[in-house]
């Protein structure tokens, strides 16, 4: 179970991360810059197929997968420099799987 304390950290660094979310996305919205990238030929027509089926241009499909693996790898980092971080998210993990259990058993 996690503890008090350990719950406000974790919430702590939710928000963390929340603000991260809200900035890049702020930033999108105020600007965007053109860029040059080399790319094989196949990963850009299969980003093509990608975006075309879900209905985004490639730029937007691109910025939009470009800022997932921008905040994924941020996110990483941050559990990185926090060594209980990791910690705490398997506990809370294992208690949702716990009470996920508990009410597909009916004893929640």
């Amino acid at each position: 179970m996690i503890s008090d304390h350990n719950a406000g950290y974790v919430l702590r660094m939710k928000s963390l991360l929340r603000d991260a979310i809200t900035e890049i996305h702020t930033d999108d919205m105020e600007r965007t810059k053109k860029i040059t990238l080399s790319v094989e030929e196949t990963v850009v027509e299969q980003a093509r197929a990608a975006a075309e089926r879900e209905g985004l241009s490639l730029s937007a499909w691109v910025t939009r997968t470009m800022r997932r693996e921008a905040l994924a790898a941020e996110s990483a980092a941050v559990i990185a420099a926090e060594p209980r971080m990791r910690e705490l998210i398997g506990e809370h993990l294992a208690a949702n799987r716990r009470a996920l259990s508990r009410a597909l058993e009916g004893t929640a």
